[in-house]
């Protein structure tokens, strides 16, 4: 999710996989006018800059894709099972004589 600011000056976050696209108007970035349609059609008018909302996008993808990484990795090590040297796996008894 990222953080925008509403036309009514309240923050609220949004789910970017609920985008559909952007539009700016041609101001400066204090006085910009950003409209996001959403995937239902619904229209939301933000005080964030579209250059802004692309930056904020692209780190939030990247963040998911990293964590999905991760945790694949994490899977892929617990199939292989702990096969370390000296660890003993669950239920194994070592005897010494």
């Amino acid at each position: 999710m990222i953080r925008l600011i509403r036309k009514d000056g309240v923050e609220m976050l949004l789910n970017t996989e609920a985008i559909q696209s952007m539009e700016s108007s041609d101001g400066t970035v204090s006085n910009c006018r950003t409209v996001i349609t959403l995937v239902n059609g619904e229209k939301l008018e933000v005080k964030n800059h579209i250059g802004d909302l692309t930056t904020k996008s692209k780190a939030y993808v990247k963040g998911i894709n990293q964590e999905r990484k991760e945790f694949e990795k994490t899977e892929k090590d617990k199939e292989k099972g702990d096969e370390k040297p000296g660890k003993k796996k669950k239920n194994e008894r070592r005897y010494s004589r």
